[in-house]
């Protein structure tokens, strides 16, 4: 699901919370609800008891599919791989 959203709608490359929001409202339509007219609390309870995936988990799915797939990375991907590197660099100076 992850893989066909960063495929389909290019925002989700660089925005963790539309990705979320957009695989909830899925998964909230599998489960027969819909999104715009259930309270907060029904959300909750979905996520509570596992019938909706946490976003730590989508996020780790974009992250691992960004990293082996040139064609799904968003355009934040090259600047936080820089970013990377030099916190790599400076972490090995302490060393």
């Amino acid at each position: 699901m992850v893989y066909s959203l960063l495929v389909s709608d290019p925002r989700t490359r660089d925005d963790d919370n539309l990705l979320c929001v957009i695989i909830w409202s899925r998964l909230f339509k599998k489960l027969g609800l819909d999104v715009r007219e259930e309270k907060a609390y029904d959300f909750l309870l979905a996520y509570l008891n596992n019938k909706l995936v946490s976003a730590d988990t989508i996020t780790r799915a974009r992250r691992k599919l960004q990293e082996e797939n040139i064609a799904v990375r968003g355009a934040k991907y090259a600047e936080r791989q820089r970013k990377q590197a030099t916190v790599v660099s400076q972490l090995r100076t302490l060393e």
